[in-house]
């Protein structure tokens, strides 16, 4: 199997608030994730998964916004952008600890 060389660059920090162009293929680029059919691509369950999963992330993270991004059949490219910590709110759990108990 061919090795790609890697193109990140050595000293970057890549956790930092940024915009991030992503691509992740499937393994050996077989199409698992849906089919092409009249110039439009039809996703199957896995692909499915995979929307919902990318989708997701912006929910689960809160430092985390989506932009563009296409699923294709064994591949998908993507925009994420990492926010700054002082750009989002603190958890929920932590926001509900702090709330004075009612139950009495």
């Amino acid at each position: 199997m061919h090795k790609r060389k890697s193109i990140r660059l050595r000293e970057y920090d890549y956790s930092s608030a940024a915009g991030y162009f992503v691509t992740i293929c499937t393994a050996g680029h077989e199409h698992l994730l849906g089919r092409i059919a009249d110039d439009s691509v039809v996703l199957n369950h896995i692909g499915q998964i995979v929307h919902e999963s990318w989708c997701w992330l912006a929910t689960k993270y809160l430092y985390v916004a989506l932009d563009d991004w296409i699923i294709m059949p064994n591949h998908l490219h993507g925009i994420i952008f990492l926010l700054p910590m002082m750009q989002y709110p603190p958890p929920a759990q932590n926001i509900t600890s702090s709330l004075p108990d009612t139950a009495a």
